[in-house]
């Protein structure tokens, strides 16, 4: 659960210095920190990450991402 915490950090770091720097890198973390705001059962948060992931991937054209984020969407609601 520690690593895990780390982890979450570590993804909302690279969520701020992306935003603050104009990276390109800032759907994948938040993708990724909603894979595991979801494998801790934060279905909230996770939605709420892949929402932002889904809003960028829409604004660079990379459809197939921005599909890819509202299936986990659609997914974690069903639960």
């Amino acid at each position: 659960m520690k690593q895990q915490q780390q982890a979450l950090e570590d993804f909302t770091e690279a969520i701020t210095l992306n935003q603050v720097w104009g990276g390109s890198n800032i759907g994948a973390a938040f993708y990724s920190r909603g894979e595991l705001q979801n494998q801790l059962g934060n279905n909230q948060s996770a939605i709420s990450d892949f929402k932002q992931a889904a809003k960028f991937y829409q604004h660079i054209g990379n459809s197939e991402r921005y599909r890819a984020a509202l299936d986990r969407i659609t997914l974690i609601s069903a639960q």
